[in-house]
């Protein structure tokens, strides 16, 4: 099989194409941000290969602030031939030589591509595999958008949603994150600049925020730890759905495999599916850092 790298210009017809959730709503939605410009610190690169009767997907974003990022997705859930993946990963590095460069990028998909090709790129360039933070995916399907539209939630006295966030607003936001590191937070900033966001506040600190990648997936939630279980997570990632739904796209999000009672939550949830195999199995969702040396 061959890849090729789709053009700028012809980026509308390929998001018709991608229109395959959930399998493409990672691919999907990088390229929806870039068509519409949603987000001006990222530039998104896509490339499409077929092999048999199904297809693979690479979209790579060149960030300002932070590492890239590499999706990889494809129609299929799953692929016999490790060597015809193998060939697929060495296509792209043809015809893409800008990614080896990089001393490092984050590669994001199922675990049957994104695990391959941290192999393939530790065998490459003779280095060891990088770790991987494994999670599980979840969508809302069309009547649980719905759903989301409708919920409202009386919040506790003294709580209110606010729009508005100063720079110590960002800063606060950004330094509850366990993954900032450099940039992480001119990335946050802009992030709540430009994308969709939902933040909780009392006596005018944000105390339960939650924010939207560019790729489409909700990141970061988090309530302060003084003013949890009183359903304020809930609230906002249920105002942030709500506001992506609304600019009619699919809110969806992963949960890392250690965080026990957020799965349990996320799958007894009415206002969630999560993405699973054709035998009922959850399908595993990987964050895998890449180093080069």
């Amino acid at each position: 099989m061959s890849l090729k790298k789709i053009s700028s210009e012809n980026f509308k017809c390929f998001l018709e194409k991608v229109n395959q959730f959930p399998n493409l709503l990672t691919i999907h939605h990088s390229i929806d941000t870039e068509i519409r410009g949603l987000f001006p610190c990222s530039t998104h690169y896509a490339f499409e290969g077929k092999w048999e009767n199904e297809t693979i997907y690479f979209v790579y974003r060149k960030n300002i602030y932070v590492t890239p990022f590499l999706f990889i997705a494809s129609t299929a859930n799953s692929m016999k031939s490790i060597d015809e993946l193998e060939k697929i990963f060495q296509n792209f590095f043809d015809i893409f030589p800008e990614i080896k460069e990089e001393s490092t990028f984050i590669t994001i998909g199922i675990a049957f591509l994104t695990s391959t090709f941290n192999n393939w790129y530790a065998k490459y360039f003779n280095k060891e595999s990088c770790l991987e933070y494994q999670t599980y995916l979840y969508y809302m399907n069309e009547k649980q958008k719905v759903k989301a539209k409708n919920f409202y939630f009386p919040l506790p006295k003294g709580y209110y949603f606010d729009e508005n966030i100063s720079d110590n607003d960002s800063l606060i936001i950004n330094s509850t994150w366990k993954h900032a590191k450099k940039g992480d937070y001119e990335q946050t900033r802009a992030k709540l600049k430009y994308l969709p966001f939902a933040c909780i506040k009392y006596k005018g600190e944000p105390v339960s925020f939650e924010m939207n990648d560019p790729s489409g997936f909700l990141n970061h939630q988090f309530t302060i730890e003084e003013h949890r279980r009183k359903g304020l997570g809930l609230a906002v990632e249920l105002e942030l759905s709500k506001k992506i739904a609304n600019i009619e796209r699919t809110p969806y999000k992963t949960v890392e495999l250690f965080n026990k009672s957020v799965l349990e939550n996320s799958n007894n949830s009415q206002y969630w599916t999560r993405w699973d195999d054709e035998d009922g199995n959850p399908v595993e969702f990987l964050f895998i850092p890449i180093f080069k040396n």
